[in-house]
């Protein structure tokens, strides 16, 4: 095997390992011939745990939380100051300090 092919085999085989290692709550899983169904794990589970517990599916990919709401402006305002504090900033506004 070449060295570039032997370089790409591994990259493939690490990437697949770890996406199959990542959990999720909810899965979007696929069956032959069939639609794509939403399938909730507690605990999370892993792509290996969700298509063992769906007997005959083929894939099953991860799907992520979105937030139901957008934030108040009270909790907007605490976060900016968090992740100021978090930067090492005192504020996060977008004006330029004056040195």
């Amino acid at each position: 095997m070449t060295d570039w092919l032997a370089r790409a085999t591994t990259s493939i085989a690490t990437t697949a390992a770890n996406a199959d290692s990542r959990k999720a709550r909810r899965w979007r899983v696929h069956f032959p011939k069939l639609a794509p169904v939403e399938v909730w794990f507690t605990p999370e589970a892993t792509q290996a745990e969700a298509l063992a517990a769906c007997q005959g599916a083929i894939d099953a990919k991860p799907l992520h939380d979105v937030p139901k709401r957008r934030p108040t402006v009270v909790e907007a305002d605490e976060l900016r100051e968090l992740l100021g504090k978090r930067l090492g900033k005192s504020s996060c506004s977008a004006e330029p300090s004056s040195g």
